[in-house]
C-alpha cells in the first residue's frame, strides 16, 4: 500500500448501496474527507469504490430508456439516476428526479442529493420552430445540466448528437458522412452543444465524448419520435381496416440508401464510449453497420403484419391519421393493447419526413471501428425483431 492510499483508507467497510448517494457513503466512511470536495480526494474515491455513477439527462426518451436498461444490467458498475422534466413513471425502476432544465435553480433542488456523478449521459433534446430557437435553448439546457451537476467527482460527459450535424435534415448532403465533413451554415444546435462543452472542458479535468446516429430504433409507447412506432402503428391500422402495406412516402425515398442505429446497440456504444480514453474528445458516427432501401425492406413489414405489399401511394400520414384515434383506441380495447392513446406510440409528422426524403443517408462508420467498437447488427432482422417486441408486449395486436 502506498502513502496515497494510506490516506483515504476508509475506517470501517464501504458498501455501497443501488440508489443511495455515494457522498453519503463516503461522509460516513470517510468523515471529514468528503468534505473537502477536492476533484482529486473524489476521484480517488470513486476509483478505490469501484463504481460509477451516471446521469442519464433525458432518461424518459427512446435513448434514455435502452441506457438506463443497460447500465443497470451492469449493477456492478454503475448507479443510475434519470433526469428529465417529466415525473417518474411505474415503470422506471431506477432513481429518477424530475427538473426543468432551464432553470438552474430546479436543477439544484434535483441534484442536490446527487454530488457523487461521475458520468453526464445528455439525450435530451426539445424541438422548436426555427434552428436559431432549437439551438439557443437546447444550447441553455445541456450547460445548464453540465454546470448543475459539476460536482468534483465529474470526470466525463457524453453528448448525443446527430446526422442533423451534417445536414441531413435540410436536403442532399455529403455522404457517407464523415466525421470531419465541414459544417452546413449554422445555426445547428448540436454545434452550439459541443463549441460550448469542448471550452468548457478544456479547463478543466473533465473529458468529453460524442455520438453521432441516425434513426434510431427501439420499442417505446411513450416516444412517438421514433420510425419503429410508425410502422408498428401503420402497419397495424393498415390489417384492421383491411388495406395493403403501401409505402406512404415518395419513390425516391422508397428506392434511397439509408441507414439506422438500433437503440440498445447505441446504448452499448455509448457506454464503451464514455470509458474508452480514445474517444475523448472524438465526436464519433454509429450505425447498425449496413446501409437498407425502403424498397427491400417494405415486403418483410407486409409478411410480418399478412398483408399484401401495396407497393409506393404517397400520402400525407398526418392529414390522413387524424381520425384514426378512435380506430386505435378500439383496436386496443378489444386486443388488450397497453396504450390505448395513439398519439403517445406515434408522431405522424415524424413519419412524413421520414418517408419523403428523397436522398441517400449514409455515414462512414469506419472511425468507430479504428477506436475499438466492433459491434454490428442486421438492419433486416432488427426490424422483424422490434416489431415482435412491439407485438409481445401488446402495444400492437
Amino acid at each position: 500500500m502506498d502513502s496515497r492510499s494510506r490516506l483515504i483508507q476508509p475506517r470501517g467497510p464501504l458498501v455501497v448501496a443501488s440508489g443511495k448517494s455515494l457522498s453519503v457513503l463516503i461522509e460516513t466512511a470517510f468523515g471529514g474527507l468528503a468534505a473537502a470536495r477536492t476533484r482529486a480526494i473524489w476521484n480517488r474515491v470513486v476509483k478505490l469504490v469501484g463504481m460509477k455513477k451516471a446521469l442519464v439527462a433525458g432518461d424518459t426518451g427512446i435513448i434514455g430508456r435502452h441506457l438506463v436498461s443497460h447500465l443497470q444490467s451492469l449493477e456492478s458498475q454503475w448507479n443510475v439516476v434519470g433526469l428529465s422534466r417529466r415525473d417518474a413513471d411505474s415503470s422506471m425502476t431506477h432513481n429518477h428526479v424530475s427538473a426543468d432544465l432551464l432553470d438552474r435553480d430546479s436543477l439544484r433542488a434535483a441534484l442536490r442529493d446527487h454530488a457523487d456523478i461521475t458520468h453526464i449521459f445528455y439525450v435530451g433534446r426539445s424541438p422548436q420552430d426555427t434552428a436559431q430557437a432549437e439551438a439557443d435553448i437546447n444550447g441553455a439546457m445541456f450547460s445548464n445540466v453540465v454546470e448543475t451537476a459539476n460536482e468534483p467527482a465529474l470526470e466525463h460527459v457524453h453528448l448525443m448528437q446527430g446526422m442533423k450535424w451534417y445536414g441531413s435534415h435540410l436536403g442532399q448532403w455529403r455522404t457517407p458522412a464523415r466525421e470531419n465533413d465541414p459544417r452546413h451554415i449554422p445555426p445547428n444546435m448540436y454545434y452550439t452543444q459541443q463549441d460550448w462543452l469542448d471550452a468548457w472542458a478544456a479547463s478543466r479535468s473533465v473529458s468529453w465524448s460524442a455520438l453521432r446516429p441516425h434513426q434510431v430504433c427501439g420499442v417505446s409507447d411513450q416516444y412517438p419520435h421514433n420510425a419503429m412506432g410508425v410502422i408498428a402503428v401503420y402497419g397495424a391500422l393498415s390489417a384492421e381496416i383491411g388495406l395493403p402495406l403501401r409505402f406512404p412516402g415518395s419513390h425516391e425515398c422508397f428506392n434511397s440508401v439509408s441507414m439506422v442505429t438500433d437503440a440498445s446497440l447505441l446504448a452499448r456504444a455509448m457506454t464503451w464510449c464514455a470509458t474508452t480514453a480514445a474517444c475523448e474528445s472524438t465526436p464519433v458516427n454509429i450505425s447498425n453497420g449496413d446501409y437498407f432501401r425502403w424498397a427491400n425492406v417494405w415486403p418483410l413489414f407486409a409478411d410480418f403484419f399478412q398483408l399484401a405489399d401495396g407497393g409506393v401511394k404517397q400520402l400525407s400520414l398526418a392529414d390522413f391519421m387524424q381520425d384514426k384515434a378512435s380506430v386505435w383506441a378500439s383496436m386496443a380495447d378489444r386486443h388488450g393493447l397497453r396504450t390505448p392513446d395513439m398519439d403517445n406510440l406515434v408522431n405522424w409528422q415524424y413519419g412524413d419526413f421520414t418517408f419523403n426524403a428523397g436522398w441517400d443517408d449514409m455515414a462512414s462508420t469506419t472511425l468507430l471501428r479504428q477506436l475499438g467498437f466492433n459491434e454490428y447488427l442486421d438492419t433486416e432482422e432488427m426490424f422483424t425483431g422490434l416489431l415482435q417486441q412491439y407485438r409481445d408486449e401488446r402495444i400492437i395486436p
